[in-house]
């Protein structure tokens, strides 16, 4: 191999000693995605060293020639791989850094420019297998793109040198002119100076020159700081080099000069000549290039960090309601046995369980419901919402704890009433709403739920307990996260359920108000804005009739064992559902298929194929087509959500599953389907 010839094709590419270009670093770590390498690196070998151009594992930015593989693998053909480098008598002559990784297996295909091998395009691995063939062609191709873009180098280069020669000829001219004696005084100037500078010549003829500061490309003073006089003092010829000219009254140009010493016929220096221009526009372009920039790369990695969280948040929520859903339902299930109930000391300690459980689910709904809603991700509807429904399944809900805290449950809600907002939103506010109601209130005591129509417009819907009420000072720390209220009982939770009914009820254009007194009570009062038609009708308190005497039936697809025998222990006791279940998608398409049930609850994360799929098959297929689908998840995230019910899912429920309120919703769901 010509090395001088080699390092000849390597100074026109200028590459070495530069920072590591983007599009070479991309490639290598296309190929270790692409070849499962631990270590890719796109090297270029010089006469001393190998120089890593971009790199992906362990590697210096560059290494001695003796201990680099491929300044070996040049001399070897296009192509080298070498299962164990340690046993192969070609490579005996290298001798790997001191300390460093003791790679085994080696392959590397040669770079060509020219006809010259200038370098490789390498994989290493600690252990001794050979590529795939595949993982060869995809190499092979990825070295084709890297000699291509060496190519695209040199060529750039060149192009780079040429526009500086021709800019440096434009440039020479200048704005104007000028010439300094021995004293480094200006002697004469021409051209346009007084236009460019705003001072006119005489002010500059017959005087030294002003030590204007040196600065760089943005018009920032250099590091360290320097002055045009010691440049010149230097008596070295200079080009293009920016300086800061105070032209007066607060305005700042930026010049370019480049000046030649001048020496007579006995060697003594006479002085400078040179030219000027001013390029305070092209400044102040790159000055606001490089904060748009700046702002941009801000942006990026706010959105990175959004990403990056909202991907943390999903994980969280998952992995937390996963494990809930059996805690809660199956603690719910044994408040609810009949045939063997807990008796005395036990029955407290399971609802000491499923009280800390259900606190716990709330403080983590809490937390990442606030965190959606800050950060714009919830997209709230506006429909004509029914209260009396909701307040009906808010207090199925929170039946069991109130029946615990010895607190009567009350509803003054009309039917007929409609209120402006999204019923999901709306139900939270409910939830949160009536358990600090229960929470907060004493043994005998009530919480009472009323809603009129009031002025302009609207519906105030009120939750009123007879806890032992606020003091002033208390009352204004109702709506601060994670702060109980002064003169408050004390009681867990992250002081967040307030503050994300206030962020829900603001996004729906309507407003909280906040009334306590000690002793007697607090309420709390939601107003909304009313839908139109809505009339306040008679109370009423019943529950949802069945659709039909019929055996409903119900699929239920679903991987998890637990969760599988949560919903099976549930339907146990209603003799009117039969559950039948699919352990994962492909079994849950072909037994809805085969049984036509009534409606089919969906897990979103199956081991086959997720609850997406599930649903386009369901949807693709004219014998399941119009079935009634419900996702059931423990991914909680309003994307996720959103997601499901734009693919065509009719509903989307969330785990933990809330037993009091399961079989009601599903006999809406399956009478809303039949009419």
């Amino acid at each position: 191999m010509d090395a001088p010839l080699r390092l000849e094709v390597l100074q026109s590419v200028d590459l070495i000693d530069r920072p590591t270009d983007r599009a070479l670093q991309d490639l290598v770590e296309l190929v270790a995605e692409l070849t499962g390498s631990a270590v890719v690196v796109l090297s270029l070998v010089g006469s001393q060293q190998v120089h890593h151009l971009a790199r992906v594992g362990w590697l210096p930015e560059q290494t001695p020639y003796a201990q680099a593989y491929c300044s070996l693998a040049i001399e070897c053909g296009d192509w080298v791989e070498v299962a164990d480098v340690r046993v192969d008598p070609r490579f005996a002559q290298v001798t790997p850094a001191e300390g460093g990784p003791s790679w085994r297996h080696y392959a590397a295909q040669v770079l060509m420019l020219d006809g010259v091998a200038v370098g490789t395009l390498c994989v290493m691995d600690e252990g001794t297998t050979l590529l795939s063939s595949a993982a060869r062609a995809q190499l092979q191709r990825c070295a084709k793109i890297a000699c291509s873009a060496l190519a695209q180098r040199r060529q750039l280069y060149q192009l780079q040198l040429q526009a500086g020669r021709l800019h440096d000829l434009a440039r020479a001219s200048g704005d104007w002119m000028w010439e300094l004696d021995e004293q480094l005084r200006c002697n004469w100037i021409s051209g346009d100076f007084e236009a460019a500078t705003g001072c006119g010549t005489a002010t500059a003829l017959n005087r030294q020159m002003d030590d204007e500061p040196l600065v760089d490309a943005l018009g920032q003073p250099v590091v360290p700081a320097r002055g045009l006089r010691e440049l010149l003092s230097q008596r070295l010829a200079f080009s293009r080099v920016l300086t800061r000219f105070d032209a007066g009254a607060s305005e700042v140009r930026y010049l370019s000069r480049s000046a030649v010493p001048v020496f007579d016929a006995d060697g003594l220096f006479r002085g400078y000549r040179g030219t000027t221009r001013n390029v305070t526009a092209g400044i102040v372009l790159e000055q606001q290039m490089q904060e748009r920039a700046l702002l941009q790369r801000d942006k990026e990695a706010a959105e990175r960090i959004s990403q990056a969280r909202s991907a943390f948040l999903s994980r969280v929520s998952h992995e937390l309601r996963t494990p809930m859903n059996a805690v809660l339902g199956f603690a719910q299930l044994m408040t609810q046995d009949t045939e063997q109930p807990l008796q005395g000391l036990q029955a407290q300690r399971l609802t000491s369980i499923l009280r800390a459980g259900r606190s716990l689910m709330a403080q983590i709904d809490d937390l990442l419901e606030i965190a959606e809603l800050q950060r714009g991700a919830r997209t709230l509807r506006t429909d004509a919402v029914p209260l009396a429904p909701l307040v009906r399944r808010c207090f199925a809900k929170w039946a069991v704890e109130a029946q615990t805290a010895e607190v009567a449950l009350q509803t003054d809600v009309p039917e007929g009433l409609l209120a402006l907002a999204d019923v999901e939103a709306v139900a939270q506010v409910l939830d949160q709403l009536v358990s600090n109601a229960i929470r907060y209130n004493r043994p005998g005591g009530r919480v009472r739920v009323s809603a009129t129509i009031a002025p302009a417009g609207l519906i105030e819907l009120t939750v009123q307990d007879d806890g032992p009420g606020l003091a002033p000072q208390g009352l204004q720390q109702l709506f601060t996260p994670f702060a109980q209220p002064a003169g408050a009982r004390a009681m867990t939770g992250t002081g967040l359920g307030l503050v994300l009914v206030r962020e829900l009820v603001v996004r729906m254009h309507g407003q909280v108000t906040a009334h306590s007194e000690l002793g007697v009570g607090t309420r709390l009062t939601v107003a909304l804005p009313a839908a139109p038609g809505s009339v306040a009708g008679t109370p009423a308190d019943r529950a949802p009739a069945s659709s039909s005497a019929r055996v409903h039936q119900v699929l239920y697809i679903e991987d998890e064992p637990l969760n599988v025998v949560l919903m099976q222990e549930i339907f146990r006791g209603h003799a009117q559902w039969q559950l039948h279940v699919a352990r994962d998608g492909g079994e849950g398409v072909e037994m809805a298929r085969t049984l036509r049930p009534d409606l089919a609850l969906v897990d979103m994360n199956l081991p086959d194929f997720n609850g997406l799929e599930v649903l386009r098959r369901l949807r693709a297929d004219e014998m399941t087509r119009a079935m009634p689908c419900i996702a059931l998840s423990a991914d909680a995230m309003v994307e996720q959500i959103e997601t499901a019910l734009a693919a065509g899912f009719d509903d989307y429920w969330t785990k933990p599953i809330d037993l009091a309120g399961l079989m009601p919703a599903l006999a809406r769901a399956v009478a809303g389907a039949a009419g």
